[in-house]
């Protein structure tokens, strides 16, 4: 285990904060003697993010996103982050984050994880984006806490603040039979602010891709195939009120609701007809903000929330995994947590205490045998100090967590038995994350971070699921250190300029590693060293004829290796992570006109722990065009997507096709306020 630095030297940097502070800064509070009105302008939520001492991207969602796009593509356009993608247009995905495993990446709902204890991760296509305002990702280390280990990566997809949004209805079609359709609105019922969106999707995702009809080392006998059983259908509700002030007590309730069926296609080589899987998922979650009028302005936030899956998968043929196999199985989550803080304005200082508590329960249940396995249970505890002190140029950062993990998943694999509960284990990890933030000048500022990273194994990881991923009870929880250091420049007129060096050491790093043509298991790599630089740059500006021009570029490079004690696999590269990832797109608008130019372009990766040349997603290029047309004073839109423009035939992980050129035609009516 690596260790990491005392607690003490996280309570040494907060007890010496109002040493650092200049003469002139009193920590003290004035005496006031009248009303003191400030007034200006409130902080968008990019310049808050970009005050602290982590490197975090913001992403617009909602109705502003294109019917062809969904989370995963919007996240593979990042800085640093990779999606692991299974297909087209939703299709499972998963992301991961500076080279991280996808059990690295936390996800979160307005700040609260998602629960993952089915799967231990969380599947990227039954995110509608629709509903949302914003993703943030934050990449690395972090003093914030969202609950759980420590973690590679967060990923906080935040509902609608300002729930006045004017009815709007987007209706999209296109080829392989796609269709969807996204209704929303906002406004007041009486004292209550209230948002309601819903959404549609489906596709066939019957694209044509080159087969290589299971001989790699012979492509003589490639050809032309259809995808099949690809197809999607889902619907998703998100619904949001709120009643009261942010200066005193706002008080909100958030439920989601989807329903998704779809079928699992398989490997290129070995399609399948009937094997289907359907996830219903609700959620509900309340928030509290509560600012009374106590001295040192103290405030709190407290937030309740429950959620429920019900994942059916049904392979009664045993066209894929080891058997045949037919599943009911339920997860439920309920959690809390309480966050503290008393901002101290003349000390520049900004005290936090977190905790949380949250517990998982997964019961699987087998159709074909007519049984019901026992309720795995995990318990999770998280406690968090956080301080940032400012002073002079100066930013500090720091967080010292505790996290706590019980659960009843290690008991003995017996063959010829099923799992069974075990008694109580429990995991424990502690640790300090450091931040720093240093205004360099003319618009420049340094960043670094550094940090724990912790996961603890999942149950499929542990006894496997569904006959497609064979278990592993001997596996390891995975520890490492992290840490990074960049420049940002940050100047007031549109541009933006990043670039950070990254790295990270895993020990008993867990990875999903294909061992045979049917089934994946889950494997500790021993040790995983990752190292990159990760890249941005946005411009934005008036040319000549009343155009307005968009950059958006990034580029990321990163050396993921396998530096373990094994003679067989030192010094390989870690499976289904590309060395190099680049995103151009390039934007016109004039008059109501929009054009956008898109490139994406991924490097060669490996499927094996070996880096076997015939087992290997070759590099490849996709180029995307959209042309937008906006009339009525903003009431109407109609948006045309062009995606893999050239027909390119490009695979992904482990070799799953990715489907060549298509579109899809959108028209967005807007007939309230357009401009809102």
């Amino acid at each position: 285990m690596i260790r990491s630095i005392p607690l003490a030297a996280f309570l040494a940097l907060t007890l010496m904060a109002p040493t650092l502070q200049s003469p002139l800064a009193q920590c003290f509070w004035p005496e006031v003697v009248d009303t003191i009105r400030v007034e200006g302008r409130r902080p968008t939520v990019v310049e808050r993010l970009e005050s602290r001492s982590g490197f975090t991207t913001v992403i617009p969602l909602g109705s502003g996103v294109p019917a062809s796009r969904d989370l995963s593509d919007l996240l593979d356009r990042t800085a640093g982050t990779h999606i692991h993608r299974y297909g087209g247009l939703g299709s499972f995905s998963l992301a991961s984050i500076r080279g991280s495993a996808p059990g690295q990446v936390t996800l979160c709902l307005d700040g609260v994880p998602i629960s993952a204890s089915g799967n231990g991760f969380v599947n990227l296509a039954l995110l509608p984006i629709g509903h949302l305002a914003r993703a943030e990702i934050y990449r690395g280390s972090q003093t914030q806490s969202f609950g759980g280990p420590p973690a590679a990566g967060v990923i906080n997809l935040v509902t609608p603040s300002d729930l006045q949004i004017p009815f709007q209805l987007a209706v999209a079609a296109g080829n392989y039979n796609t269709q969807s359709v996204l209704g929303q609105w906002g406004g007041d019922l009486g004292s209550f602010k209230t948002f309601l969106s819903g959404q549609y999707r489906r596709s066939d995702g019957d694209f044509e891709y080159l087969s290589g009809n299971g001989t790699m080392l012979n492509s003589d006998d490639d050809h032309l195939e259809k995808r099949r059983n690809n197809d999607f259908e889902e619907s998703s509700l998100l619904w949001k009120i709120t009643r009261g002030h942010r200066r005193k007590l706002l008080a909100s309730y958030t439920g989601r609701l989807t329903i998704r069926e779809n079928g699992v296609p398989g490997h290129k080589d070995l399609q399948t007809e009937h094997v289907r899987y359907r996830s219903d998922q609700t959620r509900h979650q309340a928030n509290f903000h509560i600012r009374p009028d106590l001295p040192f302005s103290p405030w709190f936030d407290l937030s309740a929330h429950l959620e429920r899956i019900r994942d059916r998968y049904s392979n009664v043929e045993g066209e894929i995994g080891l058997g045949k196999s037919k599943t009911d199985d339920r997860t439920r989550e309920e959690g809390y947590r309480v966050s503290f803080s008393t901002p101290s304005l003349p000390c520049r200082q900004e005290p936090k205490f977190f905790f949380e508590a949250r517990t998982e329960r997964w019961t699987p249940n087998d159709l074909l045998k007519d049984t019901s396995g026992f309720t795995r249970t995990r318990r999770h505890r998280t406690a968090a100090l956080e301080d940032r002190i400012v002073f002079g140029r100066w930013t500090l950062e720091a967080a010292y967590r505790w996290t706590r993990a019980a659960d009843n998943y290690g008991g003995p694999v017996v063959w010829g038995r099923p799992p069974s509960a075990a008694p109580e284990r429990v995991h424990r990890h502690e640790g300090p994350a450091y931040g720093l933030r240093f205004d360099l000048g003319w618009n420049c500022v340094a960043k670094a971070n550094r940090g724990t990273i912790v996961r603890f194994p999942t149950f499929p990881e542990l006894f496997g699921s569904n006959g497609l991923q064979d278990g592993n009870p001997k596996l390891k929880p995975e520890s490492g250190l992290q840490w990074d250091a960049g420049l940002q420049y940050l100047p007031e007129y549109p541009f933006r300029l990043e670039s950070a060096y990254f790295e990270r050491i895993v020990e008993d790093q867990i990875y999903l590693l294909q061992n045979s043509q049917r089934t994946v298991k889950a494997d500790n790599l021993d040790r995983a060293w990752v190292r990159g630089v990760e890249s941005s740059a946005f411009w934005a500006g008036r040319l000549p004829g009343r155009v307005w021009f968009e950059l958006l570029a990034n580029h990321t490079w990163q050396e993921a290796t396998d530096i373990g004690h094994s003679r067989t696999y030192h010094g390989k590269r870690i499976p289904n992570l590309p060395r190099n990832e680049e995103y151009i797109s390039t934007a016109l608008h004039r008059d109501g006109w929009g054009l956008r130019w898109e490139v994406m372009a991924k490097s060669l990766s490996y499927w094996h722990r070996y880096n076997k040349s015939e087992q290997k997603t070759p590099a490849y290029t996709i180029h995307d065009f959209t042309i937008e047309r906006t009339l009525g004073s903003g009431q109407w839109k109609i948006r045309t997507v062009v995606s893999n423009v050239m027909d390119r035939r490009v695979e992904d992980i482990d070799g799953y096709p990715l489907p060549g050129r298509h579109f899809i035609v959108e028209f967005i009516m807007t007939p309230g306020n357009p401009a809102h």
